[in-house]
């Protein structure tokens, strides 16, 4: 949980009778956080993105006590939000005139309709210096903030769906970042996968209406079929998860 400048790392323990929820770690940040992302892990090995609004800077934190790994130089823009994405398969890039490898990327979206791309080093076997990370692309999609959301499953992320103006889909393919743009689904404010065996390529989303939308992805991504009927929402809704063990969203 982040509050204002301080990031928060809480524990929960679940019980057969109840769930005890205890404050593990606090870190205080130089500027307000923006955005974090964590990613999922099986152990204790916590592994956060942060975004800061002021200094407009990215930091990857790692551990119990949150030691930033990795970080960025600054943007001229706003940051609204962060992923931090464990890749299906190694991703190949070009820096400082070598060919290397990664295994996760950091995806950062700002308040101006861009999302620019980092490959993040092995978290695992890494010197204990603090590293600069270096972008190696960047992709406009559209005037607003962007949203970014996953299609998951228990085993892994597929792809990175990226939402402003217009939405996109971002995949690893043959060692390669491919991106495609997705048409008929425009202007979300906020977006969840609901992909699962039995409802592949399913989507909710709030439209720029603050309408709860439903609807399903074509195979390639590219185009979209949109459920007619609509759910109307408070106003102002800012974003949405959901439980795919409980197969329900919260808005």
């Amino acid at each position: 949980v982040a509050v204002d400048s301080v990031l928060n790392l809480f524990e929960i323990s679940s019980q057969s009778s109840k769930s005890d929820i205890r404050l593990w770690h606090s870190r205080h940040f130089e500027h307000q956080i923006s955005a974090i992302h964590m990613l999922k892990a099986q152990d204790k090995d916590v592994k956060i993105i942060v975004a800061q609004w002021v200094s407009n800077t990215i930091q990857i934190v790692q551990g119990r006590s949150l030691q930033t790994v990795f970080v960025t130089s600054a943007f001229p823009v706003h940051l609204r939000s962060v992923y931090l994405w464990k890749l299906p398969h190694k991703l190949s890039y070009q820096q400082d005139c070598d060919t290397k490898l990664c295994d996760h990327v950091a995806v950062v979206g700002s308040s101006t309709g861009t999302v620019h791309i980092f490959p993040v080093p092995s978290l695992t076997s890494r010197s204990s210096n603090v590293e600069t990370m270096q972008e190696i692309c960047k992709l406009r999609v559209g005037e607003t903030a962007v949203n970014i959301s996953a299609e998951e499953t228990e085993e892994t992320v597929h792809g990175i769906h990226l939402h402003s103006n217009y939405d996109a889909w971002l995949s690893v393919q043959s060692g390669s970042l491919e991106v495609k743009r997705i048409n008929g689904i425009e202007k979300a404010k906020a977006v969840c996968n609901l992909h699962t065996e039995f409802m592949p390529r399913s989507l909710v989303w709030i439209n720029d209406k603050d309408c709860l939308q439903f609807g399903k992805l074509a195979e390639d991504r590219r185009t979209s079929t949109i459920y007619q009927k609509e759910v109307k929402l408070a106003e102002n809704v800012v974003s949405m998860t959901h439980s795919r063990r409980h197969h329900c969203a919260l808005v």
